[in-house]
């Protein structure tokens, strides 16, 4: 027997894309927040923490991981088709 696809309405999609969006956006955020961070001059609480767990952890890669992040959010809200998997 074969199986068939799930069909997804228009709405569903666009709800998706839409969700893709908004979490790209945030992810998009939480990057800059990171970077801006990473050459503030300040002493705050993130301050502190982003030096400490990010530089301990990544090193000097602490400074690509920001820009990766805003990458991935970028990509996120590029993403024009939502793919479904579905077993064969």
């Amino acid at each position: 027997m074969a199986k068939s696809k799930k069909k997804v309405n228009k709405k569903e999609k666009s709800k998706i894309k839409g969700l893709n969006e908004v979490l790209g956006v945030l992810v998009i955020l939480v990057g800059v927040l990171i970077l801006i961070s990473l050459f503030a001059n300040s002493h705050s609480i993130i301050k502190t923490y982003t030096d400490g767990i990010l530089k301990g952890v990544f090193g000097v890669g602490a400074y690509v991981l920001p820009v990766v992040i805003i990458g991935i959010g970028v990509m996120m809200i590029m993403l024009k088709k939502p793919k479904f998997d579905t077993v064969k």
